[in-house]
């Protein structure tokens, strides 16, 4: 649990009564904008993931989220949060924005008993929103399932390496124009073909310092 940790949260982990939170940072265009929540009570200020002080909204018992896992492999690991007993604010913003690939940070932190953060919340993982699933009603309900930035080695982006393609972004670019002829093209490189032997004559030491003499164009 410690490792990485600052001293202040360290101490923390160790005290007798420890009272940790997990920040939550969801990030949306405006008019929304970035939620800032924390799985807490009330109104806590903490850092951001950038260092930014920030003032967060708790969910309470009604936020929670499942064990971040870690590993030697070189693997995408997936996150869920569940985010109900939400008001409308929150509720209308996975509802009306673009939620898939948002960017997603969490952050672990410890308050004291004034509610203050002992020390800045510690960077705990960072991915994006991969789906999202709302039930509103009088408890609204949203369970957000996030990837790690790993996830990208899996997908490809949908792109061709051809001019059509090139054409929709660089317009009038020419650097695929000729790529159809080039896939059934045959190159010669140099001058006349020269045959070098293990004896004397044009073939052998003479044939090659002829070479250098320029007889192999592509040897001046």
């Amino acid at each position: 649990m410690s490792r990485g940790l600052g001293a202040s949260n360290v101490s923390a982990v160790d005290a007798a009564v420890v009272r940790p939170v997990v920040f939550c940072e969801i990030k949306y265009d405006a008019p929304t904008g970035t939620l800032y929540l924390h799985d807490n009570i009330g109104d806590i200020v903490a850092d951001d993931w950038n260092g930014t002080s920030r003032t967060w909204s708790g969910l309470g018992d009604f936020g929670s989220i499942s064990q971040i896992e870690e590993g030697s492999q070189i693997s995408p690991y997936k996150v869920d949060l569940v985010l109900s007993g939400i008001d409308a604010t929150i509720a209308n913003a996975h509802l009306q924005d673009d939620t898939i690939l948002r960017d997603v940070y969490l952050s672990i932190g410890f308050i004291g008993l004034d509610r203050e953060v002992l020390a800045d919340p510690h960077p705990m993982w960072q991915g994006k929103v991969g789906d999202v699933q709302v039930a509103i009603g009088d408890q609204s309900v949203i369970r957000v399932s996030c990837e790690s930035h790993l996830t990208a080695f899996e997908k490809t982006n949908g792109r061709l390496q051809n001019d059509a393609d090139h054409q929709s972004e660089f317009s009038g670019d020419l650097f695929y124009k000729y790529l159809p002829q080039m896939v059934e093209a045959k190159f010669r490189w140099g001058g006349k073909t020269q045959t070098f032997g293990t004896g004397g004559g044009a073939g052998g030491v003479s044939g090659i310092a002829n070479a250098f003499r320029g007889e192999i164009p592509y040897l001046r």
